[in-house]
């Protein structure tokens, strides 16, 4: 198998930073805002991949969906109802002030696809934007992608089945360009493995923890027995208190809305990751170098960002953002099972390419070729 990154896509400093450094590229092949990407002056790439902003479509976002807003006349519309060709006038007024939400970067990554015409493409977001509220979107997004001359398969995928403890349901598509698909791609059954956030934290170093007897009784008069357990408070503003007013906030909430005593960790997020930690004894905050873990990044690559001089708020930021490497590993087995000739000669277009998760995966699947531990 052949790899070759050609370009990525990414306007974030920080995360620029962190993907040139995991994967020792020059930031020369970033294009950078996707907006003002030229589609015409851009290398081709045979195999393409990406997830736009969710934040429009996530549950826990604004919600706004794929919408833009005319800010001459006030008209607002689905940009994917318009023309490609015509999507940056109002329909309108036709003027060209317009104001996008992030998640309606989708359309242009559609305008990249149209262009480039990969044979293969993968793209991802959250589970939200299946539901009814979005329903639509999705569907026209999956027809127009259709209409360009793909295939599309799509599923709703959970890190926790997949290696990672953690509750991340993500959508996924596949895109294979119809004069290649054999029609043989399936996604991947769960494999037997049963992941426990425990072996993912580091052991118990005292100097990063605080006692705090009132929440070890809390937990036996709940019956919970002592062993690593997680809290995860939903009050945001929780992340800017002290170990000790945390302590506190726990107790006097009395562990309302905070899931305990489970094995897998809630979906890290972005804006909120200070997810915590419990031993049966100490309280703690998540540490920056688990959340990567979380992510299916290595501490080989956390290593590398903080030399980079990437601060831990970053990482955080990196981490909730980014895709779980192991499940695309297990789509690019698949894929390879069914249709090896689509990796003789990958040239990657990566696209909103945050820390490089599409990438990570591509080095797990080409040490299994080359190794020959694919099974058949």
């Amino acid at each position: 198998m052949k790899y070759e990154l050609v370009s990525f896509c990414e306007i974030d400093s920080a995360a620029i930073t962190s993907y040139c450094a995991i994967h020792n590229e020059s930031k020369n092949k970033n294009i950078g805002d996707i907006q003002t990407a030229d589609e015409n002056i851009i290398k081709p790439f045979n195999f393409m991949v990406g997830g736009t902003p969710c934040q429009d479509f996530s549950i826990g976002g604004n919600r706004k969906g794929a919408v833009w807003k005319c800010l001459d006349c006030g008209n607002e519309y689905n940009p994917l109802t318009v023309k490609n060709e015509d999507r940056n006038k109002c329909p309108v007024c036709e003027s060209e002030n317009l104001e996008k939400t992030r998640s309606s970067l989708l359309v242009e990554w559609l305008r990249i696809l149209k262009k480039v015409k990969p044979d293969i493409a993968i793209y991802e977001n959250v589970k939200n934007i299946l539901s009814k509220k979005f329903e639509m979107v999705f569907l026209m997004f999956k027809n127009e992608i259709e209409e360009y001359g793909y295939n599309v398969y799509f599923k709703v995928l959970n890190s926790k089945d997949y290696g990672i403890p953690q509750n991340r349901e993500r959508l996924y598509m596949v895109i294979i360009k119809k004069t290649v698909d054999n029609g043989l791609f399936r996604f991947p059954e769960k494999p037997n493995i049963k992941p426990c956030l425990r072996d993912f934290l580091n052991p118990a170093d005292k100097t990063q923890f605080e006692e705090c007897k009132t929440v070890q009784n809390i937990f036996i008069d709940q019956t919970i027995k002592p062993s690593v357990r997680l809290i995860y408070e939903r009050d945001s503003a929780l992340i800017k208190k002290s170990n000790k007013d945390i302590f506190q906030c726990i107790c006097k909430s009395g562990f309302q809305d905070c899931k305990v005593g489970i094995k897998v960790a809630p979906t890290l997020r972005a804006g909120n990751p200070h997810t915590v930690v419990f031993d049966g004894k100490h309280i703690r905050r998540l540490l920056p170098i688990e959340a990567f873990r979380l992510m299916g990044f290595t501490d080989s690559d956390f290593e590398k960002c903080k030399l980079a001089g990437v601060s831990d708020s970053q990482i955080y930021k990196q981490s909730g953002n980014s895709i779980v490497v192991d499940v695309l590993a297990y789509i690019y087995l698949e894929l390879y099972k069914a249709m090896p000739y689509l990796f003789d000669d990958v040239k990657l277009g990566s696209f909103f390419s945050g820390i490089g998760a599409f990438e990570k995966a591509f080095y797990i699947l080409k040490k299994r070729i080359n190794t020959k531990t694919v099974p058949c």
